[in-house]
Formats: C-alpha cells, sequence, structure tokens
C-alpha cells in the first residue's frame, strides 16, 4: 500500500495532476489542454490545408525496455519496443466531429466501384412460387394445426389459420411453373427509409448494389429529432460473407499462413520486400488503396506504420494478400491507429462515438475488401507545433501507472483473480481523440499522446478459468503528451 502510494504521489508531481480522487485518468478540461496550446503557439488560425506527405511516424534510434512482475505474479509487463516519432518533427493538436456518410459521397463510391459497368440492386430479385408449391405450404400448415405444432413455426393456431387464407389467396393467381424476377439494375440512387424505433424516429440512408465483379454497401443513420447516430458503414467490393475474412478465407482461395501484426513477418517499411515470394510489394498495396481514397476526394488519410501480410492458395497458385489500416491526419499529423476491437465506453463521459477504423484487404488484383466506419472530419486546427512532454518523462509515467492502473483490476469481487501480462512491442507520438468536456456528444479532440501497442494476455482464475487473450496489437497504455495524464482508450478521456 505504501508502495502505490509512493509511486502515485511521484506522478502527481510529474504530471500536475491533483486528482487524489481518481489516481490512474481524469476526464480532461479541453478549454484548459486548448488555452495552454495556444499560449505556446501564438499563431491564430492554422489552415485545414497541409501536405500529407511527411504526416506519417518514422523510427527514431530510441529503444525502451523494461520488465515488472508484481509480487503475487497477477501482473506481468514486459516491453522491448521500437519507438516512432512523426516524420516532420513536429505534432499537431486538432478539433474532430463525427460525419455521416452523405448521399453525394454515396453516388460518388457507386460510381468508383462500378466505373459504368451495370450494377443490381441487392436483394431485388423477386420469386413468384407455383401453385404446387403453394398448395404444398398450404398441406404443411394444416398438418401442424392438426397435430397441435403450430409452436414450431412461432404462430398460434389462430395465426396459423389466418396464414393459410393467405396462402388461399396467393393460389388463385400464382402461376403453373415459378417465376424469378431478375433484379432490377441500379443506378446508383440512394435509399431512404424512415423508420420509429419506438425510442424516435430514425432516417436511414443507404446504398447496396452488386455485380459479378463485386459490390457496395454504404449507409447512414440520423435522428429526426436531432440526437447524434453513429452509424456510418462502407463495405466494398464485398460483405463479410464474400470477401476475405479473419476466419474464413476468400472463395476459392484457403490460408496457407497467417502473419500477424506481432510476427517476424510484419513489416514496418512498406518498400521492403519480405523473402516470401510475394507477388507483389506492400508498397504496391499502399498504392491501390490510396488511389481508391483519392478517387472518393479523401486526401488526408495516410496508411498506418504497419501492415499485416498472409498467403493464400487456390489451386496450385499462392497469393499474397495485404491488411492494410489507413489513419486520418490533421495539419501534418498522423492520428493513432485504434483498432475496432477496443471500442468506446458507455457511461456519460465516455468517448460519444467509436474510432473511425478503415481497413484494406488487397492482393495483386486490387481491392479484396474495404470497410470503413465511423468517419470523421477535421473542423479546426488547434495548433501545428505543440510543446509535449519528454520521451523520458513518459517512459517513467508509464511504469508508474500503468503498474497502478493494471494492478487495480487484477481482483474481481470475492476470490476471483485476474491475471494481466502486457507485451509493449512499440511506442509512438501520434495524435489520439478525447472527448471535450464541454463540447456536444459528435466533437471531440486530437490530441497528441504516447501510445504504447503491444499484446495482452488476459486470464480469469478460480471463479472464473477462462482465458481472453488478446494477440492482436493494441493499445495498451496511453499517456496525454501535453500533461502526462492517463487518456483511457475505451472511455475517450
Amino acid at each position: 500500500m505504501k508502495r502505490n502510494l509512493l509511486l502515485f504521489l511521484s506522478v502527481l508531481m510529474l504530471a500536475c495532476q491533483p486528482t487524489p480522487e481518481a489516481p490512474v485518468v481524469v476526464q480532461k478540461d479541453s478549454d484548459r489542454l486548448i488555452e495552454t496550446v495556444r499560449q505556446q503557439s501564438p499563431e491564430s488560425e492554422p489552415s485545414l490545408d497541409f501536405d500529407t506527405d511527411n504526416a506519417g511516424l518514422s523510427k527514431s534510434d530510441k529503444h525502451y525496455t523494461f520488465d515488472y512482475e508484481s509480487d503475487n505474479g497477477c501482473l506481468v509487463i514486459h516491453a522491448d519496443a521500437d519507438v516512432y516519432l512523426p516524420e516532420r518533427g513536429k505534432i499537431s493538436m486538432a478539433h474532430v466531429e463525427h460525419r455521416n456518410f452523405t448521399e453525394d459521397f454515396m453516388k460518388k463510391a457507386f460510381g468508383v466501384a462500378f466505373g459504368g459497368e451495370t450494377a443490381y440492386v441487392r436483394n431485388s430479385e423477386v420469386y413468384v412460387p407455383s401453385k404446387e408449391e403453394i398448395a404444398t405450404d398450404i398441406a404443411g400448415y394444416q398438418e401442424l394445426i392438426d397435430s397441435g405444432r403450430t409452436w414450431e413455426k412461432d404462430m398460434t393456431e389462430d395465426e396459423a389459420l389466418a396464414y393459410i387464407e393467405e396462402l388461399k389467396e396467393q393460389f388463385k393467381t400464382a402461376p403453373d411453373e415459378p417465376i424469378i424476377q431478375p433484379p432490377l439494375v441500379s443506378d446508383g440512387s440512394v435509399q431512404t427509409e424512415t423508420v420509429d424505433t419506438g425510442l424516435g424516429t430514425v432516417v436511414t440512408m443507404s446504398l447496396n448494389a452488386y455485380n459479378d465483379s463485386g459490390s457496395l454497401w454504404i449507409y447512414s443513420t440520423e435522428s429526426m429529432d436531432g440526437t447524434p447516430m453513429f452509424d456510418s458503414y462502407l463495405y466494398y467490393p464485398g460483405t463479410s460473407d464474400s470477401a476475405v475474412g479473419y476466419s474464413g478465407g476468400m472463395d476459392g482461395y484457403s490460408i496457407v499462413n497467417w502473419y500477424s501484426r506481432y510476427q517476424t513477418y510484419r513489416t514496418s517499411a512498406y518498400d521492403t520486400e519480405c523473402s516470401l515470394g510475394q507477388s507483389f510489394s506492400p508498397a504496391a498495396a499502399v498504392d491501390v488503396c490510396t488511389e481508391f481514397l483519392k478517387s472518393l476526394d479523401v486526401t488526408d488519410m495516410i496508411p498506418y506504420r504497419e501492415c499485416s501480410m498472409y498467403l493464400a492458395k487456390s489451386g496450385d497458385e499462392v497469393k499474397t494478400l495485404y491488411i492494410l489500416h489507413f489513419v486520418r491526419t490533421a495539419a501534418g499529423s498522423a492520428t493513432a491507429y485504434v483498432p475496432s476491437l477496443q471500442s468506446y465506453g458507455g457511461s456519460k463521459t465516455a468517448s460519444p462515438w467509436p474510432y473511425e477504423e478503415i481497413e484494406f484487404i488487397v492482393d495483386d488484383t486490387g481491392i479484396l475488401r474495404c470497410i470503413w466506419t465511423n468517419p470523421t472530419e477535421v473542423t479546426e486546427i488547434v495548433s501545428t507545433d505543440v510543446k509535449t512532454i519528454l520521451y523520458e518523462d513518459a517512459l517513467r509515467l508509464f511504469e508508474q501507472m500503468c503498474v497502478i492502473t493494471y494492478e487495480g483490476r487484477t481482483k474481481i469481487g470475492e476470490g476471483t483473480q485476474v491475471y494481466y501480462g502486457l507485451n509493449v512491442r512499440s511506442i509512438e507520438l501520434s495524435m489520439l481523440r478525447v472527448r471535450e468536456r464541454n463540447g456536444d456528444a459528435v466533437t471531440g479532440l486530437y490530441v497528441p499522446a504516447w501510445i504504447f501497442y503491444g499484446t495482452l494476455d488476459e486470464q480469469y482464475f478460480e471463479h472464473h478459468p477462462v482465458s481472453t487473450d488478446n494477440y492482436e496489437t493494441s493499445i495498451l497504455f496511453a499517456i496525454n503528451a501535453i500533461d502526462g495524464s492517463v487518456i483511457d482508450i475505451n472511455e475517450g478521456y
């Protein structure tokens, strides 16, 4: 107990965060952060226009190692991490807002996806059953009624009788042979639907089309009463059941080897060849995705510094597939990559919408799948050169506060012990979105943050003997690089 208290006091002195009631995480006063940054940089209104050529991160000559194990063995932290810093030597701070996909954007995406080829409206095919098929259905429902088994169709007897009468009406005009009416040709029109959810009226805009080459499904929702709705998705060119999936493979393909984000074959240099006999390079995959985004007039995104690669086999052919993530930039600075498995919290102080994510799966034929969720827009640049806490101070904060944070989670209730194994593999200085304390539900603030990436092994003992190993890269810890306070990724502050 004394040890934790001493650690806590030392962090308070370093980070200037007098918050005895919440020693690990405090909700940030965003107005104070903005005022602090603007006093550092006298420029009044930095432009939103900024070249993204040097907006990424580059590997520095720094390397960090650290090991810790708690007395009871329930917390183990191992760090063997490279450090990545902004290429341009500076980092920005900006206001950001959630943006639903607009109708104009949907139409543009349709043009890009199909390039003038004929496409069809998804699920617009119509099947007209024959008289024989309807008669069979009538007999089947009558048999369920006679045997008292209408529950098999989740119906009461009266509901089944009413449905039989509907089938008899259909029978009168049914064809002798079944008819399959072809799907409707899509002209790129956006479908609008108004739905009363019982809690309010919601308007959904969607465009769902396909052809033999691929498909596009894009939609967004808005509330009629002004309540923010955070439900915007783009799937291209295939949906989850027809394109590459983490757990399945692809039509005609089977996974031969999987090279995950934390293993040897993870590449952080897109122009580096990995001697695996791949059919095309990571740099070529990046070019394909960048051109796709440019065709949608999206010019403020860059690839995250690492990609994943695996080999897929179709017959005797072995192909290389890449999984890439793109991140938003603001005034020449990259935002952090936040894996989708790290969602937002549900409390009043939580981040109001999930973090933006855009993922591509690419081979030498082009984009096999693109998923884009929770789009955002940078609305104002606070500063293009924020003064941050020193790297060495960030490390001291990590070593102290990470221990306090995770040790506080190693026991749940009575008799349930939790084991945490943290493996820190990289550290970067980039921008991370936090909730604005005095803002509304659709606004956020990109703040500079020291981010510790790695893998997490979480196991529950005694009453809950289960393991929730997470060997995908995630954000293990994040420190606000302006004031040294801890950022809770799940809560968004």
